[in-house]
């Protein structure tokens, strides 16, 4: 089975809780969405590293934290570690997020306004965080005339989170806008807002697949034709996507 696993650079979705919590604890305002800096294993064979982080619970202050960590449980969709050195012990739960829970439970941290963000516009000013959305930028919806295209593609956690985020273009060079909702991917060009490519992700045992994905078939927005080039070029726009170079 393909294991929950932090990565710099990345959100996530933290609550902090201690030995005495109770099931009513794991209320939305217990959640904190954190912005990993950095994950360094410590080397002492008990599973412990050191975790940076910034939490933007906080609408007008977000907090550095750095604590040292020992993994005591760890699946598919999250992690368990206790806090080394704490008394009582204290324990954090870290598990992926997208932009509804983002939208739903903290709007103070997500920016639409333009601001400088870095690679796919995750993160802007002050770990003020900026995820894709309908919204963000002008979307028309995928014509009747499309057709679906016989891809296949396994994906990781790590990979899944940063679908999840989209992408917000920057500059004319970036060509592509995508945003994750509902478990699909709908990725428009950016100059037009046409719908071009639609994925649908399912989660597995071990990892994401793409349960469908559709191509827009209408000549008067979007000339290729051909299946071949159509799989080459959603495939690329997706590496692209995972690894935030997503302008061609």
């Amino acid at each position: 089975m393909t294991r929950f696993t932090l990565s710099q650079d990345q959100w996530y979705a933290c609550l902090s809780f201690g030995d005495d919590y109770k099931a009513s604890d794991l209320i939305e305002r217990s959640w904190s969405p954190i912005l990993v800096r950095n994950v360094v294993p410590l080397g002492t064979g008990k599973r412990e590293y050191s975790l940076e982080y910034v939490d933007s619970s906080s609408p007008d202050s977000p907090i550095e934290r750095t604590y040292t960590l020992r993994t005591v449980n760890r699946g598919r969709s999250g992690l368990l570690a206790a806090v080394a050195g704490s008394h009582p012990v204290r324990y954090l739960y870290i598990t992926a997020m997208d932009s509804k829970w983002i939208d739903q439970l903290f709007p103070h941290i997500v920016s639409r306004s333009g601001e400088s963000t870095q690679g796919a516009g995750v993160r802007g000013g002050e770990g003020k965080l900026r995820f894709a959305n309908k919204s963000t930028w002008k979307c028309k919806p995928m014509p009747r005339r499309r057709q679906q295209l016989d891809y296949h593609r396994h994906f990781s956690d790590a990979e899944m989170s940063r679908i999840r985020q989209g992408f917000i273009p920057q500059m004319m060079e970036d060509k592509w806008f995508a945003y994750f909702e509902d478990c699909w991917l709908y990725q428009h060009r950016s100059w037009t807002g046409h719908c071009i490519y639609q994925v649908r992700f399912t989660a597995q045992p071990e990892d994401w697949t793409v349960a469908e994905a559709w191509v827009n078939r209408d000549e008067s927005e979007y000339q290729c034709s051909d299946d071949a080039e159509d799989l080459k070029s959603l495939d690329q726009l997706l590496s692209s996507l995972i690894a935030s170079e997503f302008k061609a």
